[in-house]
């Protein structure tokens, strides 16, 4: 790194060779956009304090997917460090991530022991998330009563119903499974309906969110409405009729934005003297 040509024509005589080259712990130290711009790289590595909070903190997230997307575009090879669990996986996989590393499928190993991993045909395991957001509700309510009716409730009209019980298993299933509306009740232990609900913002702008109330609790997501992490506010007890109708409006909304946005992606790939190396 004290002789950055030096460096370069190295490289530069390394792919020659055939040698796929990757710039690690992007984002740290010397792995700079500087040295990105230069390096005749293939891949690059997030680094691993970027991924850790990725899908509880919209901060984390959005980094993520500014290097993922940065990625993409100059056509290299994505790879996440330190995947621990399935909601990091989750979160990745959403965003385009091509590889990940990481605890979440195996300790480092031998030589003997990655044969054996090798012959085992070990694999990640497969992507959930099959059912259409455009049809899919999580509802987050600490009261089991509530899930349950709220679920019942919307069945009706056909709808895949998601439950979680606060909003770590609510960031859970977000993760996991792709979601059109989002559902939270204000009173939760740990977050508040509204804090969730603007982590998810941060996470997730694409997605509907609606926040349950009581009418006292009114004047305590004033400043969510204000920051729009809201799509709508409605008040508990609600009247049946009311909800389904919110609801079902919410996903026609959701469903209306990913059809602009599949039709603008369209429209680019189209359009003449577009070089895009590669396609997600």
């Amino acid at each position: 790194m004290e002789d950055a040509e030096r460096t370069i024509q190295t490289m530069h005589d390394l792919k020659k060779l055939g040698v796929r080259l990757s710039l690690d712990d992007f984002g740290t130290g010397y792995s700079s956009l500087s040295y990105l711009r230069r390096f005749p790289v293939d891949s690059i590595k997030i680094d691993q304090s970027f991924v850790r909070d990725i899908a509880t903190q919209a901060s984390a997230g959005a980094l993520a997917r500014a290097i993922l997307g940065m990625g993409h575009n100059l056509g290299l090879d994505t790879i996440a460090e330190g995947v621990e669990d399935a909601s990091q996986l989750g979160y990745l996989r959403k965003q385009g991530c091509h590889e990940m590393q990481g605890f979440l499928f195996s300790h480092a190993v031998t030589a003997q022991e990655l044969a054996l991993f090798l012959l085992e045909e070990r694999r990640l395991p497969p992507a959930g998330g099959c059912t259409a957001a455009s049809a899919t509700v999580l509802v987050v309510d600490d009261e089991l009563n509530i899930l349950t009716a709220i679920k019942r409730l919307l069945r009706q009209d056909g709808i895949t119903v998601l439950t979680a019980s606060n909003a770590a298993e609510g960031f859970a299933h977000l993760a996991t499974t792709e979601v059109g509306v989002i559902l939270a009740d204000q009173r939760m232990p740990g977050l508040s309906g509204a804090v969730f609900l603007d982590q998810v913002k941060g996470l997730y702008p694409d997605s509907i969110r609606i926040l349950l109330t009581g009418y006292t609790e009114l004047a305590a997501v004033i400043d969510a409405v204000n920051r729009g992490a809201l799509y709508k506010l409605l008040t508990k007890p609600w009247e049946d009729d009311v909800l389904r109708e919110n609801v079902r409006e919410a996903l026609q909304h959701y469903e209306t934005v990913q059809e602009n946005r599949r039709l603008l992606q369209s429209l680019n790939h189209r359009m003449p003297g577009n070089t895009n190396a590669r396609q997600n």
